[in-house]
């Protein structure tokens, strides 16, 4: 079973609602893959220290709790805008995948239009390894969603965890 844990932020809630409807709506794509997602924005009622993927939108409220956290989760998804991400200790050890909008992050968008929709074009810099081991190249795709108030945050995050999880109908899927 996949565990993912969202912190901080006022994206968690949202975030984690798009992420349960893909889980459930597409479990013939995902096979036998089941997923918990558990959101706290500030660690407080999280009840393991385990978690494949741990989504930082914020680090307002470091605690040993989100330490812990970060340091036991295989992978850690990480706004790279936030004004406080020096707070994260940097010898975590685990793999981190910086997002964000600026043009150091890991995953970024290169465009952003709105209208009935929102439109961005999501770009990978850097090679990444799925869950399975298969490889993520650099490359740069369209994603639309049919609601144009979607946080932009919440949907690099989004897609981002799909692709780890191996999803491979990404458009079929992101109509968040």
């Amino acid at each position: 079973m996949r565990t993912i844990a969202i912190i901080g932020g006022k994206q968690c809630q949202s975030t984690k609602e798009a992420l349960e409807n893909i889980y459930r709506n597409f479990s013939t794509l995902i096979k036998d893959r089941c997923t918990e997602i558990i959101v706290d924005c500030d660690c407080d009622s999280l009840y393991s220290d385990k978690y494949n993927i741990a989504i930082v939108f914020d680090l307002a409220n470091v605690s040993t709790k989100t330490l812990s956290i970060l340091k036991n989760s295989d992978c850690i998804l990480l706004n790279s805008d936030i004004k406080n991400i020096n707070k994260l200790n940097t010898n975590i050890g685990k793999k981190i995948i910086t997002f964000g909008l600026n043009s150091k992050a890991t995953i970024t968008t290169s465009s952003i239009s709105k209208g009935e929709t929102k439109k961005i074009v999501y770009c990978i810099q850097r090679e990444l390894s799925t869950f399975s081991g298969n490889k993520l190249i650099q490359q740069e795709f369209s994603i639309e969603t049919k609601t144009p108030d979607t946080d932009i945050y919440s949907l690099l995050a989004i897609t981002t965890t799909l692709l780890l999880d191996d999803f491979q109908s990404l458009t079929q899927i992101l109509c968040v």
